[in-house]
């Protein structure tokens, strides 16, 4: 019985946090651009579903924006000029921006790399 016990725990330790086997939704942002939200790990009943984003083009690339935590997080992105930014917000102070970063499209789209 503990033999079983511990490879289930091997095998569920090596699994990526990252995984993208849980596609929740699509966002369109504009101008052909795209957010895609995975769940990457659900706390069940004791802890908070965490989330990756990705802004894509479907085409030239696929990048990792961000994190999210369900209760205390919300990530938003929003394309201006020939940028993407990407907002985390605190859920419960709609006014508080936790993190802002910037992704330089032409730069996403010569690397062309899928995340």
């Amino acid at each position: 019985m503990s033999i079983i016990i511990f490879t289930l725990l091997i095998f569920i330790s090596c699994s990526s946090k990252y995984s993208k086997d849980h596609y929740l939704a699509t966002i369109k942002l504009g101008n052909g651009f795209y957010e895609e939200i995975f769940k990457t790990y659900s706390g069940g009943a004791l802890a908070s579903d965490s989330y990756s984003h990705y802004v894509t083009d479907s085409i030239n690339f696929r990048q990792l924006v961000g994190h999210s935590i369900y209760d205390d997080q919300q990530i938003r992105c929003q394309v201006k000029n020939a940028e993407i930014l990407v907002f985390l917000i605190n859920r419960h102070k709609i006014s508080d921006t936790l993190e802002k970063n910037s992704f330089n499209i032409n730069e996403l789209i010569k690397r062309h790399k899928f995340e």
